[in-house]
């Protein structure tokens, strides 16, 4: 979810001042990655936007705020290739229906999904496009679910919903029919978290490779490793 705020030349006709990379999941259409750009003015046009939406079906440019087809395709032939997105060093890919991010370092990982500041969630929240994940050095935040990383145990805020995590074997509940158990992690090795809201039948998936920086997320039926 965050932010590449260099001044960057994207292609012939657009300047890319800013990228906001953000999870987003719908209960119907599930995990999707939202790319904002922010195009800086060119006189005599002003500052734009674009926004690009990937899924495993594909990956849909739209131009929003004051930008034109003439941008979309511009920010298409910098960003897009095949069927990827590359950011600066993150990578989006899909395969077997999951969405992989890759960015190539824990550093990396957590300064692309660092939490927004409380006034850009404003904005976000605006647009109806607040974010899924949110990953800093204390926890992670998947759709809500608090997880929190402390004396070598994943924890958590929440008081209603059900969590788990895997490391290594079966999954084990970290929240689960109102009961709160503190489980064993090791954050520098991968893990993958679940999450879902009572009564749900559906399942949210995390799975979080430090070492190169990768997430992996997707919907399940029932929490899979």
């Amino acid at each position: 979810m965050t932010v590449s705020c260099a001044l960057a030349q994207a292609s012939p006709g657009i300047v890319v001042q800013q990228n906001n990379v953000m999870l987003n999941y719908a209960p119907f259409t599930g995990f999707s990655v939202r790319v904002e750009s922010q195009l800086a003015a060119d006189f005599p046009r002003t500052a734009r936007l674009v926004q690009a939406e990937f899924v495993c079906d594909g990956i849909e440019v739209s131009n929003m705020t004051r930008a034109d087809s003439s941008d979309v395709a511009a920010w298409r032939k910098q960003f897009v290739q095949g069927n990827s997105l590359v950011i600066g060093a993150t990578r989006v890919t899909c395969s077997n229906n999951r969405i992989n991010i890759r960015t190539g370092s824990q550093a990396a990982l957590r300064a692309r999904f660092e939490p927004f500041q409380p006034e850009d969630l404003l904005v976000l929240k605006a647009r109806n496009s607040l974010p899924a994940l949110a990953i800093s050095p204390d926890g992670v935040n998947l759709l809500g679910f608090v997880f929190v990383f402390e004396k070598g145990k994943v924890t958590t805020t929440n008081q209603g919903g059900q969590m788990a995590v895997t490391q290594g074997s079966k999954p084990r509940p970290v929240l689960f029919d109102g009961k709160l158990t503190p489980v064993p992690l090791n954050d520098k090795r991968p893990y993958t978290l679940h999450t879902s809201v009572l009564g749900s039948k559906v399942w949210s998936n995390l799975r979080v490779d430090p070492a190169s920086g990768t997430v992996t997320v997707w919907s399940s039926t029932r929490p899979q490793p």
